[in-house]
């Protein structure tokens, strides 16, 4: 046995060496594998749901525009929020200020109109920190007014800072807007 063991010594080893891989192999891969099972096995059941739905769902046109005034009714009593250009230089300023970004070279353009909505382009150059222009764009997109941003270049300066030249369109309805 003790030849045995000397003269197949590195075989077993190697043996024991791929046994333990295999098993912490199963150990850490096989709950992985049970979890993505488990979100594919839902991700099925529900594209099961959705094609057991009906195709084509009728619908008048009448009944269409109708639901779309009552949706649009709803929507409208939670923006009362009235959009002119000061204002709109008001919540740049206060937000810049807020999250510790320094606006420069701001500037805002009369409304563009159209039947519908208002448009008001603004520009800006805006100096800080990645993370506090993250912030301000952050809050930007999700503030109180419907905001576009439409382009954010940002280059950076030999101490560090961010210099970004964001350019923005502020929305609103045709009847809200007050120049």
């Amino acid at each position: 046995m003790k030849n045995f063991i000397s003269r197949y010594r590195f075989c077993l080893q190697s043996v024991a060496v791929f046994l333990l891989v295999v098993l912490l192999a199963a150990f850490f891969l096989f709950p992985w594998a049970r979890s993505v099972g488990t979100d594919f096995a839902t991700t099925l059941s529900e594209l099961k749901v959705s094609r057991s739905m009906p195709s084509e769902v009728k619908m008048s046109a009448d009944s269409l525009a109708k639901s779309y005034a009552a949706l649009s009714a709803r929507i409208d009593q939670f923006s009362e929020v009235k959009v002119n250009s000061s204002g709109i230089l008001k919540m740049l300023l206060d937000a810049a200020r807020r999250e510790g970004v320094v606006l420069v070279d701001l500037s805002t353009r009369d409304g563009v109109a159209d039947d519908l909505r208002v448009e008001y382009p603004v520009s800006f150059n805006a100096r800080g920190g990645f993370v506090p222009l993250l912030k301000f764009v952050a809050f930007l997109e999700n503030g109180p007014f419907c905001i576009h941003v439409s382009s954010v270049k940002m280059t950076r300066e030999d101490n560090g800072n961010l210099v970004s030249h964001v350019e923005l369109s502020v929305l609103a309805k045709t009847g809200e807007a007050r120049q």
